[in-house]
């Protein structure tokens, strides 16, 4: 067997989150996994991974505009920071290789972590960034940007189905031909009929303040309920304990297990339309409410594609409040999203064998 780098992006948590399965398929192979990230999705693999080698990576600090018309805006003044990160990411994979004699790299929208000497294998779902409005006049360049980028790379794989595409036209760009390795989740399906103690899990993630600023303003909303609800903040640096306010449980973080087991015993979940998050959704098979973050393109177009093509149901956080949450979740189903089958292994057979 093969020692394998998996590098991830350190924008929330669902990188590290869906990149966790890849982990335990390889570790359950026989590979020799080791790990570098950064910020909280170093935290989140620490914990997941305790016995694991981890190794610490530049981070892209990236955090959302105070006001949501300027996330754009402020993310587009933020690529030259992006591609020092790059340059200086590429630079620390190169040492890693030279130190751990690593045969082939798999990289989480980690843009500089790649190698000429080894297969080294993006993995992304957002090839192409759904630009809109007067923003869509930077389509050409951002398009030429990614793929200029990502060709540094062996292969790409999506994680999408090819029949029931989640990802929709984010998942191609012209110039790449990407692998479809079918729906990553670290959760897995029901195997009984389970009780409901929650009414309501709210689930936070994502970046800085956007994140905050979501878990206190559900915060205030779900006290208004009467039945018990739960908010998972999503915070795995926070020690503190879980707490009861009135129906309200808050905790900061749950590990996968935890995790799952709360989902699978809550009758209905509010989460934002992150791509990680709709992943996991569609495995433990849940009603969710989505509530895409203002301003970010990725999660505006995710909701929509999936109320267009699936019948799932999302609100604008700016329309959020107990009444208008009664009156989606009475929509709400679960997503009527199948998998065609394990494409995973099929896409770890082809780059061991590029590796030998």
């Amino acid at each position: 067997m093969g020692k394998v780098l998996v590098t991830v992006l350190d924008w929330g948590l669902g990188h590290a989150s869906r990149s966790s399965r890849i982990i335990r398929e390889l570790k359950n192979l026989g590979h020799d996994v080791i790990l570098a990230s950064s910020g909280s999705a170093l935290e989140f693999l620490k914990i997941e991974f305790p016995q694991a080698r981890i190794f610490s990576l530049p981070s892209y600090r990236i955090r959302y505009a105070k006001h949501q018309t300027l996330n754009l805006i402020w993310l587009f003044l933020r690529l030259p920071h992006f591609f020092r990160v790059i340059h200086r990411e590429h630079l620390e994979t190169e040492e890693l290789l030279r130190l751990e004699k690593v045969d082939w790299i798999i990289s989480d929208n980690r843009y500089g972590c790649y190698s000429g000497k080894v297969p080294s294998v993006f993995l992304g779902h957002q090839l192409t960034v759904p630009l809109t409005g007067w923003y869509a006049f930077f389509q050409p360049i951002i398009n030429y940007l990614h793929v200029r980028q990502i060709k540094k790379f062996s292969v790409v794989w999506v994680p999408d189905d090819p029949t029931f595409s989640v990802a929709g036209k984010m998942g191609y760009v012209p110039g790449i031909s990407p692998i479809h390795i079918g729906f990553l989740s670290r959760l897995s399906a029901p195997s009984r009929t389970t009780e409901h103690p929650f009414f309501i899990t709210v689930i936070i993630s994502g970046p800085e303040p956007a994140r905050e600023k979501f878990s206190m303003q559900m915060e205030r909303i779900l006290l208004q309920f009467d039945e018990p609800c739960m908010l998972i903040r999503g915070v795995p640096s926070d020690p503190l304990p879980s707490v009861k306010k009135k129906n309200l449980t808050i905790c900061h973080f749950l590990s996968t297990a935890d995790l799952n087991e709360v989902i699978l015993n809550s009758k209905y979940i509010i989460s934002r339309s992150g791509y990680s998050s709709i992943m996991d959704f569609i495995a433990t098979q849940s009603r969710v409410l989505f509530v895409p973050t203002p301003g970010q393109p990725e999660q505006e177009f995710l909701a929509k594609h999936l109320h267009d093509q699936f019948a799932s149901v999302y609100l604008e956080q700016s329309d959020l409040s107990p009444s208008a949450i009664r009156s989606a979740l009475t929509q709400v189903k679960p997503l009527g999203i199948k998998s065609t089958g394990n494409l995973l292994q099929e896409a770890f057979r082809s780059i061991t064998f590029a590796a030998n």
